[in-house]
């Protein structure tokens, strides 16, 4: 994605190819066509961006064995029982998910997504 944006910066080629734009016209103007819009895909970058966010915050498995106070093990034995709980916290979320999907679709790709991130 990082290199699809970097192409869409404009270069001194474009400025000789757009000769009419003004500067802000110019300042504003991408050579290729604007990212497709794909709901799926959007989805699980979402997902994927999530459980990075969860990762990062509550850190792996083996740094929470070893950081974690007590307090916080007895209520979460592991940082993914911290995730699933935190996305519990979403009831509209996850009424929307079950009316559409028939599961929490959101939750499991999460945790699914985390999971794997975590090996």
């Amino acid at each position: 994605m990082l290199e699809q944006w970097r192409d869409n910066q404009p270069t001194a080629q474009d400025d000789a190819l757009t000769p009419t734009l003004s500067p802000r016209e110019r300042e504003h103007y991408f050579p290729l066509p604007p990212f497709r819009y794909d709901p799926e895909r959007r989805f699980q970058l979402r997902c994927e961006l999530d459980a990075l966010f969860f990762l990062l915050y509550l850190g792996t498995p083996e740094l929470w064995e070893e950081e974690a106070t007590p307090e916080l093990k007895a209520l979460f034995p592991t940082p993914r029982d911290a995730v699933a709980y935190i996305l519990d916290q979403f009831p509209i979320v996850r009424r929307k998910d079950e009316e559409r999907y028939g599961t929490y679709r959101t939750k499991e790709t999460i945790l699914q997504r985390y999971d794997q991130m975590c090996r």
